[in-house]
């Protein structure tokens, strides 16, 4: 500020001028192709990458089934099948309370009196008319009739899958529970229905309570022998065969359709994965019926049991036989537990048709 006279001038302001740009088209030009040109090295180097990636895992994946394929033809050529049990195929299981009380009854009897203790075993062997009753019949292949499981106790009391599913599920039911077996060593589903179902018919007219139907296992294995089959034709077959066997036990039996147990089973890795992956594609069939069962609300009232885990800090070798696919009788307790669990928690006593004797 300026003093004139002792004025004060105002003080002078600038005035402001707007910056020139000058522009260069050359230089504009230059920068665009610059940054297109580093884009389209950038996207090429990501192409060049998830390509890369993509062949590496093509290469992994056909390296890993080369080796599961090798494994199941060496597998195939070596296995030697576990002879067949000649295993009863009809059993009454007792709840724990009413088996104990027989034990008890049988201790106190003394050894002379014979007659009485024939009575009385033929007493609990035969219940009296008002005790309740659930009829249980098993459907399916080596699994069914026992294969891997200790052959005295199969000829004794059954084969070891439906005796111990019966016999846990009289325990959680408080009720004696009858079993019927039948079943073909290495058959698929064709087998089954060719087989089972004649014999099936020539039976008694019982009209059964559970179902319990065991398959998969052999329909897969064909194609490690090179048949073309697919998990839609099975569902397709499967279908069939649980509306024959409605046709048979009536509409009012409930189906069980379990999970196949390869968990169990001892292969090697990569084979393991493998296995597991294929029978999951058919067990999913099983599933998509109960499924569908659900959702139409219809007779057949399906039930599907997810596949038995063991648990992870259990050695190798603890619940499968010698052969390294079927259970053993600690095999067998484990899956039979996990069925009548399954069966019991889906299916409340007051909800089963149970038929006096």
């Amino acid at each position: 500020m300026l003093r004139l006279g002792g004025i004060a001038s105002p003080p002078t302001r600038r005035a402001r001028v707007a910056p020139t740009i000058v522009t260069n088209p050359r230089s504009v030009l230059g920068r665009g192709i610059g940054f297109l040109v580093a884009n389209a090295v950038r996207e090429a180097l990501t192409m060049r990458t998830v390509a890369t990636y993509f062949w590496r895992a093509a290469a992994s994946f056909a390296t890993l089934t080369s080796v599961a394929v090798g494994q199941a033809v060496l597998h195939e050529q070596s296995y030697r099948p576990l002879p067949e049990i000649n295993a009863r195929k009809m059993g009454l299981e007792l709840p724990n309370l009413a088996l104990n009380k027989f034990k008890e009854k049988q201790r106190v009897i003394s050894e002379k009196s014979k007659m009485w203790r024939r009575r009385l075993a033929s007493w609990f062997d035969e219940p009296r008319v008002d005790v309740p009753r659930v009829r249980v019949l098993f459907l399916g292949d080596s699994l069914v009739t026992g294969v891997g499981g200790a052959p005295g106790e199969a000829i004794e009391g059954g084969p070891p899958l439906p005796r111990r599913v019966c016999r846990a599920l009289a325990d959680k039911l408080k009720r004696q529970v009858e079993w019927r077996a039948l079943g073909v060593t290495g058959g698929d589903i064709g087998a089954m229905r060719r087989t089972l179902l004649p014999q099936l018919a020539q039976g008694d007219a019982k009209k059964y309570d559970v179902v319990v139907v065991m398959c998969g296992l052999n329909d897969f294995k064909h194609l490690a022998r090179g048949q073309v089959r697919t998990p839609w034709a099975f569902r397709d077959e499967l279908t069939q065969f649980l509306a024959e066997i409605k046709h048979t036990c009536g509409d009012s039996a409930r189906v069980v359709l379990p999970a196949l147990p390869v968990g169990l089973a001892s292969f090697r890795e990569p084979l393991r994965s493998y296995v597991i992956f294929i029978a999951n594609q058919w067990d999913q069939q099983k599933q998509l019926l109960a499924q569908k069962s659900r959702q139409l609300l219809d007779k057949q009232r399906i039930l599907f049991v997810d596949a038995v885990r063991p648990s992870p800090d259990t050695p190798d070798q603890t619940f499968v036989a010698s052969d390294g696919v079927h259970p053993n009788e600690a095999g067998y307790e484990l899956w039979a537990r996990h069925i009548a669990k399954a069966l019991y928690s889906n299916h409340q006593p007051h909800n089963i048709n149970v038929e006096a004797s």
